[in-house]
């Protein structure tokens, strides 16, 4: 689980001929906190395909109904149409953040450090303008 590779963790975990519950705590809470990604198996590798730009591509031969990638939700939003589902993550982040939320949780802070670095280093689809995100009013401290 050092590493984060939490899908591993969990699959040997269940392995384990007596169940531990300290280590059943710590897999739970670095769940919930969803920002862990894992390929599994080293099943994928991610390189530059073609004009498309990164994606992952096959890195042995796979099975049909195989496990490839683990990830856990940072956030989500329902693609209803209603409103569009980027604004609807912003203004989640947003309250999630609001009110001095890093200060008193430490969930929350390392929510707060993952989504002002690998998250919003992440390049946008559809040539979207990456000020209407950033606009969002997260804490910055």
């Amino acid at each position: 689980m050092a590493q984060g590779r939490v899908y591993s963790a969990g699959e040997r975990m269940r392995q384990l001929a007596r169940p531990n519950a300290a280590l059943q705590k710590e897999l739970d809470e670095m769940l919930g906190m969803g920002i862990y990604s894992e390929v599994i198996g080293e099943s994928l590798r991610c390189e530059t395909v073609g004009d498309f730009g990164l994606g992952y591509v096959a890195a042995r031969d796979l099975r049909s109904g195989e496990a490839l990638l683990f990830d856990t939700a940072f956030v989500a939003a329902p693609c209803d149409g209603a409103k569009a589902p980027h604004f609807l993550m912003a203004e989640k982040l947003a309250k999630r953040f609001a009110g001095g939320a890093r200060r008193r949780s430490a969930k929350a802070d390392t929510q707060a450090d993952f989504y002002h670095g690998p998250f919003q280093a992440l390049p946008l689809k559809g040539n979207m303008d990456r000020s209407a995100i950033q606009g969002a009013a997260l804490e910055d401290d």
